[in-house]
């Protein structure tokens, strides 16, 4: 059972503990005297492709509209919001552990990953089986609906990473040029581009048009555990091993900033709806909520020793929902602090996510199970 072999990295770098504990403090000193821009980090120039291929796709605008923040008012992203999730729905989703899951922009249909190199979509909450995928040659890490909702995009142990039909259930797009374990992947929200993020240290940038890397981002030290694009935006974040996490523009193919404060590698970073605020998680199961501009944790939560798998924001960006080793998911109200935890897994809770209107929590977990809480 892979955990993002995080016990083994650890293990091999022990010897620099307290080297990195150091580096972390000079950083967090240094950070108390910036301003509230956002700070511009040392950069390197990132390998693109040096010719453009007559299918490439156009970098996208430099600003977009998020219709998703049309829809909040300012009355709802600044109320109390009361948490309370009650189970609804339980079913066994896979043979092996369920590693990753992913919401279609459009209807109530979850899509789920798991070790037994297989994908499946379902209906919810009712928890029909309506796809089965198989291809990858090992077990699969991650999956993101593109936003118009007609493929599917997962990442494997076996380096690759591939775009899938659901109408033919056989994938059409692989991309193999990582040379290590995908983690993640993101779909930029025009749909021409997706982002990947591999245990060999990069991220790239796949260009679907014409079938190929237009850039690998290179920075970090050790394995990049997750990515993620900001909606309607050219800004990835990225989590890893090295205990930082790294904001990146996708047309200047530059890291703009980044942020220290972790003594555990990263397992997983995400934005909220505003793009102000970031969540992360790490190997020890600590909770930081940062400000983007300040690249300061406002919040800090140990909910250790355990391992803290995946977290994530609900719709309104008033609560952040965590997954755990210990088979619990917590549920965080901003506004107040207070903490609501469900004994949600047998073993290993992998992932969460919210439904788009925030009424499901759905949870995966290693005792091969998708639960559906309301």
């Amino acid at each position: 059972m892979r955990e993002k072999m995080l016990t083994k990295l650890e293990r091999d770098r022990a010897v620099n503990q307290i080297e990195s504990f150091q580096s972390v403090t000079k950083h967090q000193t240094s950070n108390k005297d910036q301003d509230t821009s956002i700070l511009k980090s040392p950069t390197k120039e990132l390998k693109i492709s040096p010719k453009k291929h007559p299918k490439d796709s156009d970098w996208p605008s430099d600003k977009g509209f998020s219709p998703l923040l049309s829809n909040k008012s300012s009355e709802c992203l600044h109320s109390r919001k009361t948490v309370e999730f009650h189970l609804i729905n339980s079913f066994k989703a896979h043979s092996l552990a369920v590693s990753g899951i992913s919401l279609h922009p459009h209807k109530q249909i979850l899509a789920t990953v798991s070790d037994d190199q297989t994908w499946k979509l379902w209906l919810i909450p009712d928890g029909e089986n309506i796809r089965t995928g198989i291809g990858h040659l090992g077990w699969i890490s991650h999956c993101d609906f593109n936003p118009q909702g007609s493929h599917l995009a997962t990442t494997s142990s076996d380096t690759t990473v591939k775009i899938w039909d659901f109408s033919i259930e056989k994938h059409v797009l692989s991309f193999d040029e990582h040379k290590d374990v995908v983690w993640g992947c993101s779909w930029h929200s025009a749909g021409d581009f997706l982002a990947s993020c591999s245990m060999d240290g990069t991220s790239k940038i796949w260009d679907v048009n014409s079938v190929r890397c237009r850039s690998t981002l290179r920075g970090h030290t050790e394995s990049v555990n997750s990515i993620q694009f900001l909606p309607f935006s050219n800004i990835l974040c990225t989590s890893s091993v090295d205990k930082t996490i790294s904001l990146w523009d996708l047309r200047t193919k530059l890291r703009e900033s980044t942020f220290y404060g972790h003594l555990y590698p990263i397992n997983y970073a995400t934005f909220n709806i505003q793009g102000d605020k970031i969540a992360s998680c790490d190997a020890y199961g600590i909770m930081k909520l940062w400000d983007v501009r300040s690249m300061s944790a406002i919040v800090t939560c140990d909910f250790g020793p355990h391992p803290m798998n995946r977290i994530v924001f609900d719709p309104d960006a008033l609560v952040i929902a965590t997954a755990s080793n210990d088979g619990t998911l917590r549920i965080y109200t901003i506004n107040n602090g207070e903490v609501m935890t469900v004994s949600g897994h047998d073993s290993a809770s992998q992932t969460v996510i919210f439904s788009l209107s925030g009424e499901y929590l759905i949870s995966g977990g290693s005792d091969f199970m998708v639960k559906i809480w309301s």
